[in-house]
């Protein structure tokens, strides 16, 4: 027999169940409502049963669809707004949906979840997905997510997208663990459009953990999209990306490079647990917000070694900007072609704060030839815990303080 629970009357004769409630089928439990097709705010849970409830609805609205240790392909439903798909235990969940949009102001966060070995949701013919509304402050978190050797499979989905003023809104995909695949093998837009002030990094986000792969080949720009990786190599997306702006970059115990890439604005980067993250940019600049890049612990670097130069702020801008390129407790950060650093700009506090702090730490500028800060504050080059900062004697300082 099913278990039922919920403020709801459930009879032969029902087409639609609306109300914060729930349906679990487990273990061969069965509920006979042949004419049922809607549920709204229901949540439906199917565990070693049988699927036919599934494969009739037609709209499952504000709700979450679980399947465990069965399998299911519904050709019917179509709507599944604001609603969440997760697989377990070897589940196969396969929806028809074409678009999907979570936009409910009754939940923050949705999602589509595969979880342990051949596991899977499966969204054949989705084609967009968008989070948030535009003009609204709503928050809204779509979380798509491979685990232990799961999939989701997202095989006609070129376009996600992230609207509305609220930073806190993104899009988070995760894929965690050898065999962990994300497919998106025709997505080219991955827009994080929510938040103010414009150029402030979104919550909009690409995780790759222990050997799990995010495939997106056509994928080749992030805006307000972060990507952190650790304890894999050789991520494929990050080779083929060209242009990355307002993001975050994060490597943990991993080798991470990004051969393809052209730009790079606005973005911090963070190696950490002895990763090496290698950019082949010739230019960077930062000119809305501060940013920080980062290598801490021994064999922990950010390797640029096609670096000409870096800027600060923007012309005729009084927004204050700070970047700080630290290395700490025996991290690197090279930049051996690096010959300018420049503050310009109006912002008052505007600065570039250069660090090496701890044996072994080492902020490389060998071939430095000019740091000017046209800024109010001056910028600082620091030395501390026999960490060392790396340049030419000859190089032109303007307003820039050393220590010690």
């Amino acid at each position: 027999a099913p278990w039922l629970s919920g403020l709801f009357h459930l009879n032969a004769n029902n087409t639609s169940l609306t109300g914060n409630s729930q349906i679990s089928l487990v273990d061969d439990g069965v509920v006979e409502t042949p004419l049922l097709t809607t549920l709204d705010r229901v949540n439906l849970s199917v565990r070693n049963s049988a699927t036919a409830l599934i494969e009739q609805l037609t709209a499952m609205t504000d709700a979450r669809l679980t399947l465990e240790g069965a399998s299911v392909t519904s050709s019917s439903l179509m709507n599944f707004a604001n609603s969440s798909a997760v697989a377990r235990d070897g589940a196969v969940l396969s929806l028809p949906v074409a678009n999907y949009t979570l936009d409910s102001g009754d939940v923050s966060a949705r999602g589509w979840g595969a979880f342990g070995a051949g596991s899977a949701v499966v969204l054949p013919n989705l084609t967009q997905a968008t989070a948030g509304v535009g003009g609204s402050d709503l928050i809204a978190k779509l979380n798509i997510e491979a685990r232990d050797g799961a999939a989701v499979q997202l095989s006609m989905l070129n376009t996600l997208e992230v609207l509305g003023d609220n930073t806190a809104s993104g899009i988070g995909i995760v894929a965690d663990g050898a065999n962990s695949l994300v497919n998106m093998p025709v997505l080219s837009t991955f827009d994080q459009q929510a938040g103010n002030p414009p150029g402030s990094a979104g919550n909009s986000s690409l995780v790759f953990f222990d050997g799990g792969e995010i495939a997106a080949p056509m994928l080749t720009e992030l805006n307000r999209v972060h990507i952190f990786v650790r304890n894999t190599n050789d991520v494929a997306l990050a080779q083929q990306l060209t242009h990355i702006a307002d993001a975050d970059i994060g490597a943990e115990a991993a080798a991470v490079a990004f051969p393809s890439l052209l730009s790079l604005t606005n973005t911090d980067v963070t190696a950490m647990s002895g990763a090496v993250v290698e950019l082949p940019i010739t230019t960077t600049n930062f000119p809305g917000q501060s940013r920080e890049w980062e290598a801490r612990g021994a064999g922990s670097a950010i390797m640029l070694p096609n670096l000409e130069q870096a800027t600060v702020g923007e012309a005729g801008s009084s927004v204050s900007v700070n970047w700080a390129v630290d290395a700490l407790s025996g991290g690197l950060i090279d930049m051996p072609v690096l010959t300018t650093l420049e503050v310009i700009g109006n912002g008052t506090v505007s600065q570039i704060d250069i660090l090496a702090s701890g044996a072994n730490s080492l902020v490389s500028m060998v071939s430095l030839a000019l740091f000017s800060d046209n800024g109010g504050t001056a910028s600082t080059i620091t030395e501390a815990s026999s960490g060392v900062v790396d340049y030419p004697q000859s190089a032109v300082l303007i307003n820039v303080t050393t220590s010690p």
